[in-house]
């Protein structure tokens, strides 16, 4: 279907901060320590009936996140559900018709997808300003 929409300024910069807000959450994500608190590392075997042999899982000891690590986390994680949340309840949807709206999201979120460069971001969060 995907037809050509004219997002207005404050919807495109929207989501160019979700992306950018998801973008360090997940980064902060894949930093951390597998565990929030303090864990000893553990071992598991899965018996596969491969002649492979078993499937050992095995996870390091955690130290634990610090409180500073938990509450940046937490802070992320709520931007992200604010931001997402002022997505999709932005006026402009009304004005689309409902067989269209799943297309018409599915092309906001690509429009400003991080891979399409920094300029394209900063000239949309300059319209916004």
């Amino acid at each position: 279907m995907s037809t050509a929409y004219r997002f207005p300024g404050r919807l495109r910069a929207l989501q160019l901060q979700v992306h950018r807000v998801r973008a360090q959450y997940e980064a902060m994500g894949r930093q951390l320590p597998w565990a929030v608190e303090a864990t000893e590392g553990w071992s598991s075997t899965t018996k596969t009936y491969s002649p492979l042999g078993d499937r050992i899982t095995t996870f390091p000891a955690s130290p634990g996140w610090t409180e500073e690590q938990i509450d940046q986390y937490a802070r992320l994680r709520r931007r992200l559900v604010r931001l997402s949340a002022a997505v999709i309840t932005h006026p402009w949807w009304s004005s689309v018709p409902t067989g269209e709206q799943v297309d018409a999201r599915m092309t906001l979120k690509r429009l400003e997808a991080p891979s399409t460069g920094a300029d394209s971001g900063q000239s949309i969060a300059a319209e916004a300003a």
